[in-house]
């Protein structure tokens, strides 16, 4: 008689809390001694234990981050496992929809699940739905215990008890009540009173750290200890921001009275929160201000996917960019708003009047002057962009209102015409083509029209890192020429530069004066940057150089 086939089994156990796992014989191995029993009964059918554990203690199974869960499915993936016996079904999962994708997984790779105190077979739809209505019993059974445990919470929140998490500074804690520390509570004060004086948190964490205070030392329960560091900005406005100084307790939204003494009056708590929130306001007001997003929802692939709006933080700055993840596009927010706004003001004004205007382009522009860009951003309905072309759509409607409501300027702007624009006047709209596709450039998308020229932006964009380079090579020029320096390899060590970036840089002394004044004054070509300048023969000749460069 033929043997059966061998089925590998592994044993699952999990236990929420981490009570009684010190124990000689606990949860788990309860759990497990219950497993190992039913695959001896299937050992006719070639049942066999695989010597790998995967127990789970003090895990919940409203989640799948587990160590031994995830250890378990890198197995399975492996086809190391053929079947997985588990004590009850909500050891596995209490989340009815984690466990579908647990399910998924089970069945991708062809191993069964078996429950050895609720016997049903996967394989079958019975079986599913008998597993699915008990999960769902589970996950009912988790939701409750959750909303006792939330209910409790909040009510005791309401009655000002402390409820745990990190002791604020100023307290102690005994018989888990709150009570003052005075030596705490006078640092406490003090850091209140400071900020009033200096108003901002940068200003008090210097002081603060010059001075000697540290943040709140305690031992945890393992006997490690904790605290006792120079104050952040952060550790700052949370103490500046807690309402337990005030002698409340705070529940979401909600501020209750505490059990515990105040360290806090209300008029210095009250002085504060209003200086917070004045740099609050003042600080957003900062950020945005350069980098405005004008066409936030409005903007859109030719697909009919819309951008979002994200940022990245780079030596403190905020970096906008308009996403589209369907196209996996990002575009730089200020390149973007002055390719359109540039191209508004330098089109034929005529064209965008509407046809009962009388309005002549010389009186438009004399009229509206340098606004005429916001009072068409404000009519634009949408922004389309395709690979090769932007699309903006203005309504004529909002633009007659804008235009009456436009204040005056005497003062006629100069006026740059592109040759990337075309008009389309429609019977309600007018649509501005602009023949722009976006290129990488050293690191970054810059429009180019369609002669493939990089498109001007209208403004004054200093290179730093072009300065510099300009800066040192005349500096080192000046160190050799004076006997300051002997060599390249002397100035490197003076600088503490690599040999062969010194002679790249020196060489750049050697610019046409015209490009020199272009790089200083921030007119350059947006194509010429630090890389392609020292990377580049630079000839005596300065024409050859403003060929070699793309410099027209």
């Amino acid at each position: 008689m033929k043997n059966p086939p061998k089925i590998r089994c592994a044993i699952y156990t999990r236990k929420s809390t981490e009570e009684g796992l010190d124990q000689e014989f606990n949860s788990l191995d309860a759990q497990r001694v219950s497993g190992e029993a039913y695959i001896q009964s299937q050992i006719h059918e070639g049942w066999e234990i695989i010597s790998t554990r995967y127990d789970d203690g003090g895990f919940s199974g409203g989640t799948l981050v587990r160590p031994a869960l995830q250890a378990l499915l890198e197995d399975i993936k492996q086809g190391k496992i053929d079947t997985i016996v588990v004590y009850k079904v909500d050891r596995l999962s209490r989340s009815l929809s984690d466990f579908a994708k647990l399910v998924d997984l089970f069945e991708q790779h062809k191993v069964s699940f078996v429950s050895v105190t609720q016997a049903f077979n996967t394989t079958n739809s019975m079986g599913r739905l008998t597993l699915n209505i008990l999960l769902s019993f589970a996950q009912f059974e988790r939701e409750v215990t959750g909303e006792r445990i939330r209910d409790k919470f909040s009510a005791s929140k309401k009655k000002g008890m402390w409820m745990g998490g990190i002791l604020p500074l100023g307290y102690d804690l005994k018989e888990r009540k709150l009570l003052v520390n005075e030596e705490e509570a006078n640092q406490v004060q003090y850091i209140y009173q400071k900020y009033l004086e200096l108003k901002s948190f940068h200003s008090l964490q210097q002081h603060l750290t010059e001075h000697g205070y540290r943040t709140k030392c305690w031992i945890t329960e393992a006997g490690r200890r904790r605290g006792g560091h120079n104050y952040c900005k952060g550790g700052i406005k949370t103490i500046l921001s807690n309402p337990v100084y005030l002698g409340k307790t705070r529940h979401k939204d909600n501020l209750y009275e505490g059990e515990h003494e105040a360290i806090v009056d209300q008029e210095t708590w009250d002085k504060v929160q209003e200086r917070i929130k004045i740099n609050s306001v003042k600080r957003t007001a900062h950020k945005n201000k350069s980098q405005d997003v004008l066409f936030r929802g409005r903007l859109f692939d030719a697909s009919g996917n819309r951008f979002t709006t994200t940022y990245s933080l780079r030596r403190n700055k905020r970096h906008h960019y308009y996403v589209n993840k369907a196209g996996k596009t990002r575009i730089s927010v200020p390149e973007f708003n002055a390719i359109i706004t540039n191209a508004l003001t330098s089109m034929d004004i005529e064209k965008i009047a509407l046809e009962n205007s009388n309005i002549c382009r010389a009186e438009m522009v004399s009229r509206y002057a340098g606004a005429l860009d916001d009072i068409c951003n404000d009519a634009i309905e949408r922004v389309i962009m395709d690979k090769e072309q932007i699309t903006v759509i203005i309504n004529k409607v909002s633009l007659t209102v804008n235009l009456e409501k436009a204040e005056k300027n005497s003062t006629p702007p100069s006026l740059e015409r592109v040759d990337h624009v075309e008009i389309i006047d429609k019977q309600q709209t007018i649509e501005i083509i602009l023949r722009v596709a976006f290129r990488k450039c050293a690191g970054r998308k810059i429009g180019y029209s369609a002669k493939g020229k990089a498109i001007s932006i209208k403004k004054n964009s200093y290179d730093h890192s072009l300065i510099q380079a300009i800066t040192r090579a005349y500096k080192w020029n000046t160190m050799l020429d004076s006997g300051q320096a002997k060599s390249i390899h002397h100035i490197a060590e003076i600088e503490k530069l690599e040999r062969t970036y010194i002679g790249d840089v020196l060489r750049l002394k050697y610019l046409a004066p015209e490009i020199t004044t272009m790089i200083l004054n921030g007119t350059q070509p947006r194509t010429l940057n630090v890389s392609t300048l020292i990377r580049s023969p630079i000839p005596l000749d300065w024409t050859q150089q403003k060929t070699i460069l793309n410099i027209a």
